[in-house]
């Protein structure tokens, strides 16, 4: 008798912002327009596989969101995710989160290898965005402050501009940024 192993599919990270595979999914992020699933396989889904969900209490609620499958080089499938201004309470009016806690979910059961086997799990992590939050540490103080000072003025590209402190998504750290977060400052 011969059995075989189906070829397993399983998330190899998931991405919050301009995070890399090196920060934790778990660590704040100052500005979250959009999420990476990599999957360690070519994959493919139907709608409404990957949803990202607003956390307050006991009460979860779905943002809308835009998924599109691509391949990175070596093959592998991964889902970015972008937010809709306009569509929810959640996203601000450049497609950003607003400050809150968050859960992404893949749903396995309908996330299928090359081979048409399901993934099989459900893959959830929880995340928090708080705009100015450039250190991690669950407020916007002092150390931020340093950080907002060096990138202000600077443009994407230079090497002082913090791509999670332009909260307008204009490529330029200024004054509308520095308004966003002088309201975060002390929080």
């Amino acid at each position: 008798m011969r059995i075989d192993v189906a070829n397993q599919l399983d998330v190899v990270s998931i991405q919050v912002g301009s995070q890399t595979d090196a920060t934790p999914a778990s660590a704040s992020q100052s500005l979250v327009d959009q999420l990476r699933v990599r999957f360690d396989g070519a994959a493919t889904f139907g709608e409404n596989v990957i949803e990202v969900e607003h956390v307050q209490g006991d009460v979860a609620t779905l943002i809308p969101s835009v998924v599109t499958p691509a391949a990175d080089v070596e093959g592998n499938t991964v889902a970015n995710i972008h937010f809709i201004p306009g569509t929810s309470p959640y996203v601000n009016g450049y497609g950003s989160l607003v400050d809150g806690t968050y859960r992404i979910r893949v749903d396995g059961q309908v996330v299928y290898n090359s081979d048409a086997n399901p993934m099989g799990v459900e893959v959830v992590d929880a995340f928090y965005t708080k705009f100015g939050d450039v250190d991690a540490d669950g407020s916007v103080g002092l150390a931020d402050f340093a950080v907002f000072r060096s990138a202000f003025g600077s443009t994407e590209g230079d090497l002082e501009f913090v791509d999670g402190l332009n909260y307008n998504r204009d490529d330029t750290i200024g004054l509308a940024d520095f308004a966003a977060f002088r309201a975060a400052f002390g929080g």
